[in-house]
């Protein structure tokens, strides 16, 4: 399964590379592609970026599972 210190990494390196772009958007003198390429990557970042946190939302879902069955289970058995 995946640890949340690697999703934690990976939302790092996500916004890094947005943060990135933001910049490099935000600088004078763009030509329209340099634009059109910059805002693609930008949103390619935006993608990645939900796909992690759909990782974690996943992954918190796995282990509430987890503890509500061992839970169920200690109930159960007692």
């Amino acid at each position: 399964m995946v640890t949340t210190s690697a999703l934690c990494k990976a939302m790092d390196a996500v916004l890094a590379v947005m943060d990135t772009h933001s910049e490099v958007i935000r600088l004078a003198e763009q030509d329209v592609d340099q634009l059109v390429a910059i805002r693609k990557n930008l949103a390619e970042g935006y993608v990645r970026g939900l796909i992690v946190i759909a990782i974690h939302q996943k992954m918190l879902d796995l282990q509430m599972n987890d503890f509500f069955m061992g839970a169920r289970d200690q109930l159960v058995d007692s």
